[in-house]
């Protein structure tokens, strides 16, 4: 087993403002996701972001995309409580449909059935939907799992069965096939569930299924030629793999006979490596290999028949969230909460025994360079080494309302304030006039530290615009190798970087390292505070619980981060983040 470290990896995306949530690959295209409301879509060949990118229909967060099987349709899943169908060409991005699971929880997770006709939803209210695609209906919807999220969701490869999984632990595995009741107008099926079990419920890091997939070619043929078994992987909150048998004519068995204590679903391996809760796993297309991400900010590729841990990525600086292979397999991506998306590029020893490796792009030896998006345009083919970058430089009164909610998020670290920054569309101008009235009144800035803050900010960028430029945007020119361009950076706008200005930092008594330096994840979006006793809301998201208990008794009755109404105020205990941040604060402990 071999552990590689980010120096080997292809290339380094950047450009998303906010936790990258989620990627997906077909044939053509590569999409990423993120909690900043947009989705990013760029070339599955070199990785050059599309011109049309970022799309920004969603109105909150993007948690979820996937291609179908043909790749021609695309589905993201967001808090805003919808699910989009898309059609990506090369030249433009078309919704083709809007499913509206709800209003008033998230979409966690979407997935389409492997004849692409139907598209699963799942939401923080325990919630499932299934969609059919070509007539745009909603064929059911129900409350699948009345205690947790809905984080994990998958078809079967014969598309008779779903398995969905929840934030508790349980799996439930629900028969398609199950007609209640035919219309004039399509057949509306209601599902019934045979099987419920608890999967990730054990564990040091508490319970909670993130994902289920199955995989593309492991299947057991019957003498009808009909695929009688299936390999399946789940992963959770308890630092662990699983590997599933699912039994197809076991479950038909118990669907005719109502049996509910089915074995139609029998556990195979338990792959342990990851010292953290595991977000997302997935197989390669030739199944031959299953990736894995964690909490613990690695990547573990593994053998799935043997359970070996074949390679070790190490790369982020912060929790990874989703991996995903390309279509060939010659390419693995994983996204973090460190807002970047890494691309590896594999090769594969048949000599021995399948085992993984890195290969490195050209003579570039794996090394990062940043290449903005602006700048990738057909690259003189002169030379290799790359010349100086052009700095181009803004005063204050000219910055824009996204230059302000830029420094808010990336200097400040007050994302939550951002929407409002936006809305009010608080430019350069705005920014000097702001006061602590108008910070508390129009903008929402409760906390008096959250307002002096910013009006410190402020002071200290007009000190800063008096002598040099308070801002400084970077645009590097391409980089050639061996007559190709090196992508290795994508962004549609310049980088942000402000090295002449240094905002006051409040450092934390207990630590020994800059708030700044604290992950956004361990922060409570109420108080901006590291979160000691984390619950998870309604909404999906994680808040100090004092700080949300506080929000319900001054008669708040919609969620901090989407402001839409919470269908409750139950608050569950979040075991994983808080042993991630305790196991931080520990490591970070003045001596």
């Amino acid at each position: 087993m071999n552990h590689i470290d980010s120096g080997t990896s292809f290339c380094k995306i950047t450009g998303h403002k906010k936790e990258v949530s989620s990627c997906a690959f077909n044939d053509r295209f590569f999409v990423t996701c993120s909690g900043d409301k947009s989705i990013r879509v760029f070339s599955a060949i070199d990785f050059t972001e599309k011109a049309y990118s970022p799309l920004l229909a969603h109105k909150y967060a993007v948690n979820c995309v996937t291609f179908d099987v043909t790749g021609r349709l695309m589905a993201s899943a967001s808090t805003d409580g919808t699910a989009n169908i898309w059609s990506l060409s090369e030249d433009s991005a078309l919704i083709l449909t809007v499913f509206h699971h709800s209003d008033s929880n998230t979409v966690q997770v979407c997935s389409f059935s492997p004849n692409s006709a139907l598209l699963v939803t799942g939401s923080s209210d325990g919630g499932i939907g299934v969609w059919n695609i070509e007539q745009k209906k909603k064929l059911f919807q129900i409350i699948g799992h009345p205690e947790g999220n809905v984080n994990g969701a998958a078809f079967t490869p014969c598309n008779d069965y779903l398995v969905t999984g929840s934030a508790v632990g349980d799996i439930r595995v629900w028969d398609l096939r199950y007609n209640e009741f035919v219309s004039d107008e399509y057949p509306y099926i209601y599902p019934k569930c045979i099987l419920q079990t608890q999967a990730h419920d054990k564990g040091v890091s508490g319970c909670g299924v993130d994902c289920i997939v199955f995989s593309p070619t492991f299947h057991i043929i019957d003498e009808g030629q009909i695929a009688d078994s299936y390999l399946m992987a789940t992963c959770g909150q308890d630092n662990q793999v699983k590997l599933w048998l699912f039994q197809r004519s076991i479950a038909s068995t118990a669907a005719v006979k109502k049996d509910h204590s089915s074995k139609c679903l029998q556990p195979l391996h338990e792959l342990s490596g990851h010292h953290g809760p595991v977000s997302q796993c997935c197989f390669s297309p030739d199944g031959l290999k299953l990736a894995s991400s964690s909490f613990d900010k690695t990547v573990i590729i593994w053998n799935p028949v043997t359970g070996e841990q074949l390679l070790v990525l190490d790369g982020h600086s912060a929790i990874a969230t989703c991996v995903a292979f390309s279509s060939d397999g010659k390419f693995l991506a994983s996204t973090s909460y460190d807002k970047t998306t890494i691309v590896w590029r594999l090769t594969t020893d048949d000599e021995n025994d399948g085992a993984v490796s890195l290969a490195t792009p050209g003579q570039s030896s794996g090394n990062l360079i940043n290449l903005s998006t602006d700048q990738q345009q057909q690259p003189s083919t002169s030379g290799v080494t790359p010349t100086a970058p052009v700095a181009v430089t803004k005063k204050l009164h000219e910055w824009t309302t996204s230059d302000v909610v830029e420094w808010l998020d990336k200097e400040l670290k007050l994302t939550q304030y951002s929407k409002a920054f936006s809305e009010n569309e608080i430019d350069g101008d705005e920014l000097i006039n702001l006061t602590t009235e108008v910070l508390s009144q129009d903008l929402g800035v409760a906390p008096l530290g959250h307002r002096n803050k910013i009006l410190r900010g402020i002071k200290t960028l007009q000190t800063k615009d008096t002598s040099t430029s308070s801002t400084t945007f970077v645009q590097p020119n391409p980089v050639v190798q061996n007559g190709n361009p090196v992508f290795l950076q994508a962004t549609t706008a310049p980088i942000f970087t402000t090295p002449a200005v240094t905002p006051s930092v409040r450092a934390s008594p207990k630590l020994n390292i800059d708030d700044s330096s604290i992950p956004d994840e361990y922060l409570c979006p109420i108080s901006r505070e590291v979160m000691l006793d984390p619950v998870l809301a309604p909404d999906g998201f994680s808040y100090e619980r004092t700080e949300i208990e506080n929000w319900f008794r001054r008669g708040s009755v919609t969620s901090p981060m989407t402001n839409k109404k919470l269908t409750s105020r139950n608050l569950v205990p979040n075991q994983a983040l808080r042993t991630i941040i305790m196991q931080f604060l520990e490591s970070h402990k003045k001596t």
